[in-house]
C-alpha cells in the first residue's frame, strides 16, 4: 500500500499538502541527519528523497517550489550549519538544479507508471 492510497482523495494532489510537507518533511530529515551525525551527503540525500516525494503526480508549479524549498534547507541548514541562507557561488545554483532535475524525474516517473 502506498502513501496515496492512505491520504483523501482530495488531499493527493493538493499543491498546499504538498508544500506542506515539502517543508516540515525537509525539517525533520535536517534535524535527523544533525541529530544522529550523517555526513552532509547523506542528510543533502534525504532532503532530496523528501523533494521526490511531494513531487509525485504534481504539476510543474508544486514541482520546482519543492525543489526550491529543498534548495532553502540545504543551503541554510546543511550547507551553512548557522542557519543563514548565503548563496555562496555556481556550487548553490548546481544544488538548486540538482533539487529540481530529482523532483521533475520523481513526477515524471510517476505519470509514466501511473498511464
Amino acid at each position: 500500500m502506498s502513501i496515496h492510497e492512505l491520504l483523501p482523495p482530495g488531499v493527493q494532489h493538493a499543491a498546499g499538502f504538498r508544500l506542506f510537507a515539502a517543508f516540515w518533511g525537509s525539517l525533520v530529515a535536517v534535524d535527523v541527519g544533525r541529530t544522529t551525525g550523517l555526513p552532509v551527503a547523506a542528510r543533502l540525500a534525504c532532503v532530496a528523497v523528501v523533494v521526490a516525494a511531494v513531487s509525485i503526480r504534481q504539476g510543474a508549479p508544486v514541482v520546482l517550489a519543492a525543489a526550491v524549498i529543498g534548495w532553502l534547507f540545504a543551503t541554510g541548514f546543511i550547507e551553512n550549519s548557522a542557519g543563514q541562507l548565503r548563496v555562496r557561488g555556481p556550487g548553490d545554483l548546481v544544488l538548486l538544479l540538482g533539487f529540481a532535475v530529482v523532483a521533475w524525474a520523481a513526477t515524471t516517473a510517476s505519470a509514466q507508471g501511473h498511464r
